[in-house]
């Protein structure tokens, strides 16, 4: 099981390094890409500080100013994981379509790692370091009391945010196994996946639910901003960290189903 680890890990290490080396091929485009993101998030934080400025403080009900800036903090955070490992997954159609999953079959390793984690982003990192910037400012200038226990809150939050945007590339992959040329991963990505950018309080309850444990794009901002924030109670913080295990694994399982079935299909 170490072993395991450790060469996964070691993998992960080479795609960082070929990473950097490519990028160090095209500086202009690191600095244009990160220009953009900047934007990005700029805008979404214009958008947050406007609303609040013109409601008088109030904005969303449920959310005050420093509250929002805590979940936006998050939603930059889990997009910058997102650009730092997963930009292969906005590939995924295309590549299964072309047959450039064959190699996968003959590399002794997780195929969901080798596949998505294969395009490390330095931008994507610089992005990351600033959106935890962001998300540290907001904890500090939220008031909230810093203690080992907020140390720990807070690693969690980030891990459940690492983890579910791993999973949810992974299950908007899974469609293309069966409408290959369809895109609809790509579709699912974009149009279900901004969904998550909003807190999920704003949304009908039966939305609330499917966000949370359907297509839960809610799972890697709003679980997390409220564990942070101290909304979600250790049993239901437990509980949903335990739903997140299983339904990943599940995810994970089923992705695994649809490599063999391609595999059956292209050999």
């Amino acid at each position: 099981m170490i072993g395991q680890v450790a060469k996964h890990l070691r993998i992960l290490r080479s795609f960082a390094r070929i990473g950097w080396i490519r990028k160090s091929q095209f500086r202009w485009e690191f600095f244009n890409q990160v220009i953009m993101d900047l934007l990005y998030y700029a805008s979404h934080i214009f958008v947050f500080e406007i609303l609040y400025a013109f409601e008088g403080g109030g904005g969303l009900p449920g959310w005050d100013l420093a509250a929002i800036r805590v979940f936006l903090g998050l939603v930059f955070v889990h997009d910058g994981f997102g650009m730092v490992w997963l930009g292969q997954g906005w590939h995924f159609g295309e590549d299964l379509k072309k047959g450039n999953l064959d190699p996968l079959r003959l590399r002794p390793a997780q195929p969901v790692l080798l596949y998505f984690f294969q395009r490390f982003s330095p931008e994507g990192l610089t992005n990351l370091l600033l959106g935890l910037g962001y998300l540290s400012w907001a904890i500090f200038s939220a008031g909230i009391e810093l203690t080992p226990l907020l140390a720990l809150l807070v690693a969690w939050a980030l891990a459940l945010a690492f983890f579910w945007e791993t999973v949810l590339y992974v299950l908007w992959s899974c469609a293309e196994f069966w409408f290959t040329n369809s895109d609809l991963g790509r579709f699912a990505n974009i149009s279900i996946g901004v969904a998550g950018d909003r807190p999920v309080d704003i949304y009908h309850r039966y939305v609330r639910r499917l966000l949370l444990f359907v297509l839960p794009t809610g799972a890697a901002t709003w679980v997390p901003a409220t564990l942070i924030l101290g909304r979600l109670g250790p049993t239901a913080a437990l509980g949903y960290t335990v739903f997140s295990l299983a339904f990943g694994f599940g995810v994970f399982r089923f992705w695994r189903f649809g490599f063999r079935r391609y595999e059956s299909a292209m050999g």
